[in-house]
């Protein structure tokens, strides 16, 4: 059994995919807006789990205890039997279904919230890309007067026996309005194509 916590998934939906530890965390789920169970056998709701347990053990009887059948009064027999406590096998098994239900509710709001998440992260890339587009001719200049990220942006090349600059694109132009064109190019390439790249995908 993997127990690392940072190793496995918390959270995956395919059991045949899953290790002990990552069941552990998955076995209780939301399906058809009720609270369901599975391990690496099988798969049904937590209702009947419950139902399962109570005939196995003795606490209900097929021929009189109507919970069996009637969904309506299992759920008011649970809530009812919460007040009994561990006193009685009912009222462990009382529990036992509001744990379940917990944990199958808990893991699906986990779920909503990371992809609230990462929807989030998906915008907040985007935007910042789209104002890098937006203002690129403000940030091209401010990046040639910091001299930031120079040797990125730069497509000419360095004479080293000279070291002055070859095939520079805009040589009546360097060290002035050349440059900043220049690295508005850069970013265009780097930032802007790549933008739409990821809006086409």
């Amino acid at each position: 059994m993997r127990n690392s916590l940072s190793g496995p998934r918390i959270i995956c939906d395919d059991v045949n995919d899953m290790s002990t530890y990552e069941l552990v965390h998955n076995q209780f789920f939301v399906k058809d807006k009720a609270a369901w169970h599975r391990d690496f056998e099988r798969e049904l709701s937590c209702m009947d789990l419950v139902r399962e347990i109570a005939i196995n053990q003795g606490i209900w009887h097929r021929d009189y205890d109507q919970e069996i059948e009637d969904d309506e009064l299992f759920e008011e027999t649970m809530h009812d039997s919460l007040s009994i406590g561990t006193d009685q096998p009912i009222g462990v098994l009382a529990m036992y279904y509001t744990a379940m239900y917990g944990l199958a509710n808990m893991r699906h709001h986990c779920i909503e919230l990371q992809k609230k998440l990462d929807a989030g992260s998906r915008v907040k890339k985007e935007t910042n890309a789209e104002m890098i587009c937006k203002d690129i001719d403000k940030l091209a200049e401010a990046l040639f007067i910091a001299d930031v990220q120079w040797n990125g942006a730069c497509s000419a090349e360095i004479d080293e026996s000279t070291g002055s600059f070859a095939n520079c694109k805009y040589e009546s132009e360097r060290n002035g309005d050349g440059c900043v064109k220049c690295i508005k190019e850069w970013l265009q390439k780097e930032v802007c194509e790549h933008m739409e790249e990821d809006n086409e995908e």
